[in-house]
């Protein structure tokens, strides 16, 4: 006979809460469950369905278990159930509410089904099930969060610790004794400020009573002394909690990172110190290269006076001197000539070497001093100091030389004008050693295509040379080729032993101006200067 449901209630759920409570996890509290329900109802079965498909039950052969009847029955489709070996049973059931959705059921052969007070306690253990369950998966859950934590804790390469307010150590995880060298037991003993370097001792306390009023300390930087007596740097997150009279801090040993910041600093010293050093160098360099381009210029300041000295020299008494002499000799040569004819004739003849021999010397007296001073016939410009010196070449050695160039000016400055003068004067003084010309032209022209540049050429009719083949101990065609260098051009030679002889020297951009693109490209007259 079915005891009363409300004399077993009271009874029942001491015995189930008993039960379910001491249960060592959740599937055995539900097992726990499904068995004491069923045992204090008198059912044949008991049932624990989660939502998620969990099922523990009791009365049913192992995998026997009809689970889409259960879950009609549940769902209140149906009141009954079958049950092997009972038949159609009555059932009760009662949701599971928390962390535990679900359902228990509860089957009972027999007539009559389950009275409202027995379906009521079937909802009382249903309760206790589902407290029983939330609090089991709390603790469950706080204990893996220990555990967890505990782990983290343990394993951590970053230095984790526990500090009272009184300034000692509480915990310290093994990193903290790994790293400092002492055990856990020994930090414990001595307040922690003890442990830090004595340089570091006021601000380290400092910033512990910013932790003590419950603030937190973000990368802060403090020396620890280890046990061997070495210093770690360590860099700290703390934070102070005066509820618990505690500081949590975890560091991290950036004692390497301090090492390599210090390397590079002395490293970007020592390269600051040596740019410095260098900089300096360089300015004396800079002083002594100019001091010395400054000397080299006075020094050719004074070579180009000399010269313009001994030209003057020349110009006012050897010169005048050779002039002299023309004007005497000829006046001979007149008085000559009223004498009787054979006096005349011997006479005539000497008057007329003399003669000659004076001029030669001077057409050489000319050309030396237009090699002395070439400056002081740039007062006319290139073209004119050109065509002098053709003049004088061609009197001195006797072959024609034509100058085709324009008559103005050329827009050149005065060191181009210097060495193309010399370029010329060095080709031309070659032809008429070697090439035995009867005809050399001189010309200078800018093509049309290439405005402002100058192209300079010095050709002759005479003997050829090979130019591929080297010449030991003549040096005209190298010092033409580094002057027509220095000033940005190019420099060729074209000739053969059976041919004639061009030398060449084109210089891009050397022109200042250019009038009317061509300043000397069409000239308007070409002067030819012939011995």
């Amino acid at each position: 006979m079915v005891a009363s449901a409300a004399a077993l209630s009271t009874q029942c759920l001491a015995e189930f809460l008993a039960a379910v409570s001491t249960a060592p996890d959740v599937p055995t509290a539900t097992q726990v469950a499904a068995e004491r329900a069923a045992r204090a109802l008198e059912g044949e079965v008991g049932v624990v369905l989660g939502r998620d498909g969990e099922v523990s039950s009791v009365g049913f052969p192992v995998g026997r278990l009809p689970l889409a009847e259960i879950a009609e029955v549940v769902n209140q489709r149906k009141e009954t159930l079958d049950v092997p070996g009972a038949g159609s049973c009555h059932t009760a059931t009662a949701p599971l509410g928390g962390s535990s959705p679900g359902h228990l059921l509860v089957a009972r052969s027999g007539e009559s089904g389950f009275s409202v007070d027995e379906v009521s306690l079937v909802r009382s253990m249903a309760r206790v099930l589902e407290l029983s369950l939330d609090t089991m998966k709390t603790f469950q859950a706080g204990q893996r969060t220990r555990e967890e934590l505990d782990r983290i804790f343990r394993m951590s390469r970053d230095l984790i610790c526990t500090a009272g307010f009184d300034g000692y150590f509480k915990r310290v995880n093994p990193a903290v004794e790994r790293t400092l060298g002492y055990s856990a037991a020994e930090l414990a003993e001595r307040p922690f400020i003890e442990f830090v370097y004595e340089e570091d001792r006021e601000r380290t306390e400092a910033q512990t009573k910013v932790l003590i009023e419950g603030r937190e300390a973000t990368n802060f930087q403090n020396r620890y002394r280890c046990k061997g007596g070495s210093l770690r740097w360590l860099e700290w997150f703390a934070l102070g909690v005066p509820d618990q009279g505690l500081i949590y801090a975890s560091a991290r040993d950036v004692t390497e990172r301090k090492q390599l910041e210090a390397d590079r600093e002395r490293r970007e010293a020592a390269l600051r110190y040596s740019q410095e050093q260098l900089s300096s160098a360089l300015q004396q360099v800079l002083q002594v290269e100019n001091e010395r381009a400054m000397w080299a210029t006075l020094e050719e300041a004074h070579r180009r006076e000399e010269r313009q000295r001994l030209a003057s020299e020349l110009h006012d008494s050897v010169s005048q001197a050779l002039f002299s002499m023309n004007l005497h000799i000829r006046a001979l040569q007149l008085a000559v000539q009223q004498q009787r004819e054979d006096q005349r004739s011997r006479v005539a003849r000497g008057l007329a070497d003399l003669l000659e021999l004076t001029q030669s010397a001077t057409s050489e007296m000319r050309a030396l001093i237009l090699q002395l001073r070439p400056d002081a016939l740039a007062g006319n410009g290139l073209v004119a100091a050109i065509r002098r010196h053709a003049a004088a070449v061609s009197a001195r050695e006797g072959f024609e030389v034509g100058v085709h160039a324009c008559e103005d000016p050329l827009p050149l400055d005065e060191t181009a004008e210097r060495e193309l003068f010399r370029v010329i004067q060095e080709a031309l003084h070659n032809s008429a050693k070697h090439a035995q010309p009867g005809h050399v032209e001189i010309r200078l022209s800018e093509p049309a295509n290439a405005a402002r540049t100058l192209v300079v050429e010095v050709a002759d009719d005479g003997v050829g040379f090979d130019p591929s083949v080297p010449h030991p101990g003549h040096l005209g065609l190298t010092t033409m080729r580094e002057r027509a260098e220095r000033l940005g051009g190019e420099f060729s030679v074209d000739s053969s032993p059976a041919g004639s002889t061009t030398v060449r020297v084109v210089l891009p951009d050397v022109l200042s101006s250019s009038a009317n693109g061509s300043p000397c490209g069409e000239p308007a007259e070409t002067a030819d200067v012939e011995g």
